[in-house]
């Protein structure tokens, strides 16, 4: 997270703030008193072991933050002390209130440190630059170019996977997709068990450094922003659409023409959302009182979302397309179901504490949710193709990747993250993935290319730059602990 969203955080902070301590005043000057407890009833206190998880203090910035923070207490807690035996109960609360202050200081500061402690350089090898001996588009010659459609739909399970661990026969989507000339592999697999490995492999057509350090996830988020798959559609000539989600890993790409949470996202910056959210009750309470009326602007938002990517196939463009779409679906919140209804059920399932249910209860729910909005996604992807087919001016590309499997049971079980003991057919539901391919103009390209999603990339590339560009190996990783994601293992 840049610095300049944690300012803009603690302005926003202070400019909500504020003027609610001065209206206050204006209407009766003793009920200011009670804005500082008030406050950090609100702002919860961020447990000790969360921040020194999160800090280094050994570390130069991280020593700095714990000395900033151990200086704020002890002030506060003088202060505190000596009005509280002075009884100068505004005081008390003044003091109270720096302390709560100093929390929210510290859960988006947190919020910051949690991005990138690596060198992206250093977590993957033989990065494919897609530079091709000799290139077709010479002169910025874009007019046979093809669209490209790319679509990642998170956690989308793969025919066998769903089969044998959900009950569900997904073949009807697949006979679908055949009979509109897709390429699938049944049993496809990515090469890593979580989006942000995944993703990264998959985007540079390349495979990732072990390490058994506790690397933080936003290391890797480079290699996706700055992915040399992009950098390559960006030098062909394309206008790129990145239909992205929340997710900072994918949201708002540089070398994209159009970020399409940047024109739809909240107003407040994403620290102080997540503080909003998270650390005070507000949120729930505005959503008893109102009723849960983000659930639905969430359902609105995904409906703009395919309605968007339609709207962008259909127009007229003299540049080729290049539209990448990783969709929070049938990833949760499971937000509609097989009709294309809101489904405020599975939200509400979503947003209540597991412990309210048994084991079985959880699961089942769980299943019966993710299936019905896989349903929808399926009826969603099929009608974005036959838009393509039927109103694209362009050959076209279109590919349906996933980037991780569903969780199995093993691993929403393992809430602090120990993998060991999941066994390898929930390692298989983990890395199960569709994987399937359309070239209206087609090269040559089988099954056996789709065992995993590592040369998608170089398949179509090759296919635009009649460049063989060599194919890497289909080797899958699994790992051992949620908090050491580059500490993989070949399954």
């Amino acid at each position: 997270m840049p610095s300049r969203d944690f300012v803009r955080s603690m302005l926003e902070l202070a400019v909500i703030l504020f003027p609610i301590c001065i209206l206050i005043q204006v209407v009766s000057k003793n009920l200011v008193q009670f804005i500082p407890i008030t406050v950090i009833t609100l702002l919860t206190w961020l447990p000790v072991s969360k921040f020194i998880n999160k800090v280094n203090p050994f570390s130069i910035s991280g020593g700095l933050i714990s000395l900033a923070t151990l200086v704020v207490i002890l002030i506060s807690a003088y202060l505190f002390l000596r009005n509280f035996k002075k009884k100068n109960i505004l005081k008390v609360n003044l003091s109270i209130a720096l302390i709560a202050l100093a929390s929210a200081a510290l859960e988006i500061t947190l919020f910051q440190l949690n991005y990138q402690n690596k060198n992206p350089s250093d977590l993957v090898r033989d990065i494919n630059s897609f530079t091709a001996d000799k290139q077709t588009n010479s002169g910025n010659d874009t007019s046979n170019l093809p669209n490209i459609i790319y679509i990642v739909p998170d956690r989308y399970g793969n025919l066998a996977s769903l089969k044998q661990n959900f009950n569900f026969d997904n073949s009807s989507f697949y006979k679908s997709l055949k009979e509109r000339s897709f390429v699938t592999n049944d049993e496809s697999r990515s090469n890593y068990p979580f989006t942000e490995l995944s993703l990264s492999s998959t985007l540079n057509n390349a495979y990732l450094t072990y390490s058994d350090e506790n690397i933080k996830e936003s290391s890797l988020y480079p290699l996706i922003k700055n992915s040399s798959a992009f950098r390559k559609i960006k030098d062909l000539g394309y206008k790129f659409y990145n239909f992205d989600n929340w997710w900072f890993g994918s949201n708002s790409i540089s070398y994209a023409d159009y970020n399409f949470m940047k024109l739809n996202e909240s107003s407040l910056s994403k620290p102080l959302d997540r503080l909003y959210k998270i650390q005070t009750p507000i949120h729930s309470i505005l959503r008893t009182i109102f009723g849960d009326r983000e659930a639905l602007s969430q359902c609105e938002l995904m409906s703009h979302y395919f309605e968007e990517i339609e709207n962008i196939i259909s127009s007229a463009s003299d540049q080729p397309k290049f539209i990448f779409a990783h969709m929070l679906a049938p990833h949760e919140p499971y937000l509609f179901n097989e009709k294309g209804e809101c489904n405020l059920d599975a939200i509400q399932f979503s947003n209540t504490d597991p412990a309210l249910y048994s084991e079985i209860e959880l699961w089942e729910s769980r299943v019966d949710f993710y299936l019905q909005y896989l349903m929808f996604v399926n009826k969603k992807m099929l009608e974005l193709f036959d838009k393509a087919k039927k109103e694209s001016s362009r050959d076209f590309i279109f590919v349906i990747q996933s980037d991780e499997g569903p969780y199995p049971k093993c691993f929403l079980e393992n809430i602090s993250g120990n993998y060991s003991e999941c066994s390898h057919k929930d390692w298989d539901t983990k890395t199960g993935i569709i994987n399937a391919m359309y070239f209206s103009s087609i090269g040559n390209l089988d099954e056996s290319d789709l065992v995993s999603p590592i040369n998608n990339f170089n398949i179509i590339f090759t296919q635009l730059d009649k460049n063989d560009y060599s194919k890497k190996e289909h080797i899958f990783y699994l790992l051992n602990k949620r908090d050491q994601k580059m500490a993989f293992s070949p399954n």
